[in-house]
């Protein structure tokens, strides 16, 4: 039987089933769908892909699970969903103050003090560029 094949840290790569992608210009229309189709907003998760993140949003029908997918370059401005989903307020903020996604239109907006304070650490979260020796 052959091998699987190995992902960072030995680990085989997860498949995921219900992702779909969509366009940032459609994000809001899509989340607005799930809302109307009954859909309980579960969190979003952020990761940092280079020159772009990659946001998901995650919802729930009973046990089953479906999951929109966003990549977005950075310094683009990302609409918050928390408009449809109240309850998004917490992890929007979360996602801009440790990933420094700009997230537009929180609904209660923390301003970057959710988690963080004044002087402590900025964007924690964002992998950082290791020095090129020459």
């Amino acid at each position: 039987m052959p091998e699987s094949p190995k992902h960072e840290g030995g680990r085989p790569p997860v498949q995921v089933d219900n992702v779909e992608t969509v366009l940032l210009t459609d994000l809001t229309a899509r989340v607005q769908a799930a809302h109307e189709q009954g859909l309980r907003f579960v969190t979003a998760t952020c990761l940092d892909a280079g020159d772009d993140y990659e946001l998901y949003y995650h919802f729930a029908h009973g046990a089953a699970l479906s999951h929109l997918h966003v990549r977005v370059k950075k310094g683009t401005p990302v609409p918050s969903i928390s408009g449809i989903y109240m309850c998004a307020f917490l992890v929007e903020n979360e996602i801009k103050e440790l990933f420094g996604v700009p997230i537009t239109d929180i609904v209660i907006d923390y301003k970057g003090h959710l988690l963080l304070t004044d002087g402590g650490p900025t964007t924690p979260m964002l992998k950082r560029q290791s020095p090129t020796s020459s």
